[in-house]
């Protein structure tokens, strides 16, 4: 679906779906949970700050079913401060 505002080709859905990722050519694999997704893209917040350009693999779970997505993405952007202070540390990409 084409988003008819912002600039973005795909129209951004808000939404929490569980995420497995490991940035390529790091070790281990890390969890986290979606803040929106579209066709072009999903924002979630990350345990470690990586560089843009870095790629991700992921596993994308759906509620309720045994179903897992796998693909790979490109972290584009990230917010350079941690989220909250007060909590453990999340960057936002």
């Amino acid at each position: 679906m084409l988003a008819q505002n912002n600039n973005r080709l795909f129209e951004r859905v808000s939404g929490e779906l569980a995420v497995r990722y490991s940035p390529q050519g790091a070790d281990g694999e890390f969890c986290s949970t979606t803040r929106n997704i579209s066709g072009g893209g999903i924002r979630m917040p990350l345990l470690k700050k990586v560089r843009p350009g870095t790629l991700l693999d992921l596993e994308i779970f759906k509620p309720s079913t045994d179903m897992v997505f796998r693909c790979m993405g490109k972290v584009m952007w990230i917010w350079d401060a941690p989220m909250d202070k007060k909590e453990d540390p999340f960057f936002e990409t």
